[in-house]
């Protein structure tokens, strides 16, 4: 005989499209493996992200956009052309921002990883996606010199050896000299073409792009 309390169960989320979010719980179906994915309610037990700023560099990010209300702090801007402004022209850095902090619960788009995380954008890619490897560098550095303990990228840069040593090399020496608990996520090694929504439900990835 065993006794425990009765308490109440719920669905994780009530986000629109939190059943397309299959990297971070995987509910089978569709030919998806069962339980292959991140178990992000598991860690949700433990944190939701509260206290953490996640720098992105990336095309900026929209901070109006509905599902970010309340999301963004202030950012920087890097690019050596157009108007100075962290507002994204192009959809990628919205749509990588919601994949980190998009609200959950709100009945609207998708849930983030961390949704009480916040995001700030260091803009270094224009509205066409692309920037420069000096851009991409100094916004590393500008978010290693506030402090900024985790940071996420997604741009093709690693083109040829050369250009993939120097960048990782500014990267992993600015991190060791300046911001030892600084975690950086790199992703993408084809050029940058973005043709969904702000946050669209995530697709596969083609092959040859990775994260590290």
């Amino acid at each position: 005989l065993w006794a425990e309390p009765n308490r109440e169960v719920s669905v994780a989320t009530n986000d629109p499209f939190w059943n397309y979010q299959y990297g971070l719980e995987n509910l089978g179906g569709n030919g998806r493996l069962l339980d292959a994915d991140a178990d992000i309610t598991d860690a949700w037990a433990a944190s939701t992200g509260a206290g953490v700023t996640v720098g992105v560099v990336d095309t900026g990010v929209r901070s109006d956009h509905p599902d970010l209300a309340g999301q963004t702090v202030p950012g920087s801007w890097y690019l050596a052309y157009g108007v100075a402004s962290t507002q994204d022209g192009n959809g990628h850095g919205t749509h990588v921002s919601g994949i980190i902090a998009a609200l959950s619960g709100n009945s609207l788009g998708v849930s983030g990883a961390a949704p009480n995380a916040k995001v700030q954008p260091f803009r270094a890619l224009g509205a066409n996606g692309k920037g420069t490897t000096a851009a991409v560098a100094s916004a590393f550095a500008a978010a290693g010199q506030q402090g900024k303990g985790c940071l996420r990228l997604t741009a093709a840069l690693f083109t040829d050896a050369d250009r993939r040593s120097q960048i990782n090399d500014t990267v992993v020496r600015f991190r060791r000299a300046v911001a030892p608990g600084m975690v950086c996520g790199v992703g993408a090694t084809e050029p940058l073409t973005y043709k969904g929504g702000p946050l669209d439900p995530p697709q596969r990835p083609p092959a040859g792009r990775g994260a590290q």
